[in-house]
């Protein structure tokens, strides 16, 4: 639901006056461009650009190398004024969310002030940003956290227990703010953003988190912290908690892992080879074909009543995010049927054709079928058979015997 159809003719004004200027820019890409520019003063600009790349059968947008970029060399650096973090919610919503913290987080109150900075439309100097991400629509398309309903079970599915925790946000929210109040799905969209697109430390640092990921082997940037003077930070020692990484960071960048040429696409880990299939599924609603099925105990769990004998086509006119969830199941929860690995699978379907083979076989003896050179009438008496065309080889007969 757009914010036109909640909040009635002067939303739908806002909206009109937002679109002349979505057609001033062209797209909301390239405003969202001159927004980097004239707002953020991010560096590197001229190394990067806005484009079109191949996923998994799909064109999604990402970013791309404009020159030939050599390995080591810093490619962008946004600074920590355009950053999006769990420290960066008004003191309104502070105020309006003072139940314990277990109800309302940090990531619920930015989540909020979010919904709040977007539901300004123009009004906010972030309206560009905004404008240019996935909005509730687009995500409701595709994504895992926009599934309500499933007809499976979910276990271990982080997005139910955090809309739940998020809609006892929203109410303590709604109950001080009284009509003013956003609504929450837009909260809901706010949220989802944060948990599918920040980055551990820097949060949402636009432009980075419009960056693609691919496999561990075809990256091509890696993220680096500045401090003030332009010298990275090093939190991996040991010597830095997140907290004291947070205020010594002031630039957040990508940096080239190899040679980069003209139009290859700039593509950042996202810490999946640290996450199982099922997590990765659930945060950024795909995985790769290839990607290792060797997985923990519960994400054979999280697969329950998604392997082929327990759940069927849902249909193509399906909702968006129950279809990516049969695409899942067909990548990784039919390969987890056995075991495991596609070798594992072999085996276990060997074993089974064996046993049927072996049950077929004590059947036939039961019933006194001819089996080989012997069989055994309906009293269990050995017959022995004179015709040669029914015998088998003396070595096949062992076999049986």
């Amino acid at each position: 639901m757009t914010d036109y159809e909640i909040n009635g003719d002067a939303a739908r004004s806002k909206a009109r006056e937002r679109r002349e200027l979505l057609n001033w820019g062209r797209s909301r890409t390239d405003r969202f461009w001159r927004w980097l520019v004239d707002h953020c003063n991010i560096t590197g600009m001229d190394n990067w650009f806005f484009g079109e790349f191949p996923k998994e059968g799909a064109s999604v947008r990402g970013m791309g190398a404009t020159r030939f970029i050599k390995a080591g060399e810093l490619v962008t650096c946004v600074p920590k004024t355009c950053w999006h973090t769990d420290k960066d919610y008004s003191e309104e919503v502070a105020q309006m969310t003072t139940a314990e913290f277990r109800i309302c987080s940090d990531q619920h109150k930015l989540a909020i002030h979010m919904a709040r900075e977007m539901h300004k439309m123009d009004a906010t100097k972030y309206a560009p940003y905004y404008d240019a991400m996935p909005n509730a629509a687009e995500m409701g398309g595709y994504h895992p956290a926009y599934l309500d309903k499933a007809p499976f079970p979910r276990h271990n599915d982080m997005w139910d227990y955090m809309n739940k925790a998020l809609m006892e946000c929203y109410i303590e929210y709604a109950l001080n703010q009284g009509a003013d109040a956003v609504p929450y799905e837009t909260v809901r969209l706010a949220s989802a953003m944060m948990s599918s697109r920040a980055f551990h430390i820097t949060g949402l640092p636009p432009p980075m988190d419009f960056a693609n990921t691919d496999r561990v082997h075809s990256l091509s940037v890696v993220t680096e912290e500045l401090n003030e003077s332009g010298y990275p930070i090093n939190r991996y020692d040991g010597s830095m908690d997140a907290e004291n990484s947070y205020n010594s960071t002031h630039y957040f960048c990508f940096r080239a892992m190899r040679d980069l040429y003209p139009g290859e696409e700039l593509t950042d880990p996202y810490g999946s080879e640290h996450k199982d299939v099922a997590t990765n599924f659930r945060l950024y609603a795909f995985t790769f074909e290839d990607e290792s099925i060797h997985a923990p105990s519960f994400v054979r769990d999280y697969c329950e009543g998604m392997y082929p004998h327990q759940w069927q086509f849902p249909g193509h006119d399906a909702p968006g995010p129950l279809l990516n969830y049969w695409r899942f199941a067909k990548k990784h929860c039919d390969k987890l049927m056995w075991g495991g690995t596609v070798p594992e699978l072999c085996h276990g379907a060997w074993v089974i054709l064996f046993l049927l083979n072996l049950a077929s076989g004590f059947r036939n003896r039961k019933t006194g079928v001819m089996h080989g050179a012997h069989s055994l009438d309906a009293k269990g008496t050995l017959n022995e058979k004179s015709d040669q065309s029914t015998s088998m080889p003396q070595k096949e007969t062992k076999k049986e015997a």
